[in-house]
C-alpha cells in the first residue's frame, strides 16, 4: 500500500476477482492506503507491475489470535495479530474469544479492548469486524475451558451486552434443544450469527430443529469445526 498522502499505487490484473463469481480481465487497478481508487481497463502507458491473479483480501471468522503474550486468552488485547494477518492475506478479522466458567473480567477487559480497536483502526494492519463468542453452551468443550453451560436467559442477555459487538456465537445443538432452543433464539432475534458445532452427540432432531428455527428468522446457520468435536 502506498503511504498515507502520498502519491497512489497501481497494479495491473490479468485476473481480478471481485466477489460472488464476478471476474474482470486485463484491468489496471490504482490504490492507496484508504482503498480502491479507480479500476480501468488496462494501459500499457503506465508503468506497474503485472499479476496474474489479484483478488480481495480474506476474511477470517474464526481466530483466536497469533500470539502478543502468554495468554491465549489475553490475545486480543495486544495488536499483534492484526499487524501480522495482511502478510498472509488476511485483511479483516472477526475475534474469536472462549467464555470460560471463571475469568468474567477478563473476558470483558478483551471485549473492550477489541471494541476499541473496531472503532479505532490502524492502517496497514487487519480491520477487527466484530467477535466470534465459541461458547458458552459447548456439550464436547475439547480444548475449550469450562464454560456455563446452565446460562439463564438473564444471564445470557448480559454476555451478549458485554461481548458487544459480538457477530457468531458458537452454540451446541444437544444443549440448546434440550432448553427448547431458549438462548438460540434470542441470538436470532438480535441478528447474530448462530454456528454449530463443539457438539459429538448431537443428534439428527436436535440439529433439524435448529435449522428450522434459523430458517424462521431467515438466517443460514454456519458450523464450527466441522467433523471435529462436531456432529
Amino acid at each position: 500500500m502506498g503511504d498515507s498522502g502520498g502519491s497512489p499505487n497501481r497494479i495491473h490484473a490479468q485476473t481480478l476477482l471481485v466477489c460472488h463469481g464476478v471476474t474482470l480481465r486485463n484491468v489496471t487497478i490504482t490504490f492507496s492506503n484508504d482503498g480502491i481508487l479507480s479500476i480501468e481497463p488496462f494501459q500499457k502507458s503506465l508503468d506497474a507491475p503485472v499479476h496474474y491473479f489479484v483478488c480481495s483480501g480474506f476474511v477470517d471468522i474464526h481466530n483466536h489470535g497469533i500470539g502478543g503474550c502468554n495468554n491465549v486468552q489475553e490475545y486480543w488485547l495486544h495488536d499483534h495479530t492484526i499487524q501480522r494477518l495482511p502478510q498472509y492475506g488476511t485483511t479483516s478479522v472477526i475475534a474469536s474469544l472462549t467464555i470460560p466458567l471463571e475469568g468474567h473480567e477478563v473476558t470483558r477487559k478483551v471485549a473492550a479492548a477489541v471494541r476499541h480497536r473496531i472503532n479505532n483502526p490502524l492502517p496497514k494492519h487487519a480491520a477487527i469486524r466484530g467477535i466470534h463468542a465459541e461458547g458458552p453452551i459447548i456439550h464436547t468443550r475439547g480444548g475449550l475451558p469450562a464454560s456455563a453451560v446452565e446460562m439463564s436467559d438473564e444471564e445470557f442477555r448480559q454476555l451478549l451486552t458485554d461481548l458487544s459487538p459480538v457477530k457468531i456465537m458458537t452454540i451446541s445443538p444437544t444443549l440448546e434443544y434440550k432448553s427448547s432452543l431458549r438462548r438460540m433464539e434470542i441470538l436470532l432475534q438480535n441478528g447474530i450469527r448462530v454456528s454449530l458445532g463443539h457438539d459429538s452427540d448431537a443428534s439428527e432432531e436436535s440439529l433439524l430443529a435448529c435449522l428450522k428455527l434459523g430458517l424462521k428468522y431467515g438466517q443460514q446457520m454456519h458450523a464450527t469445526h466441522i467433523f471435529n468435536a462436531s456432529a
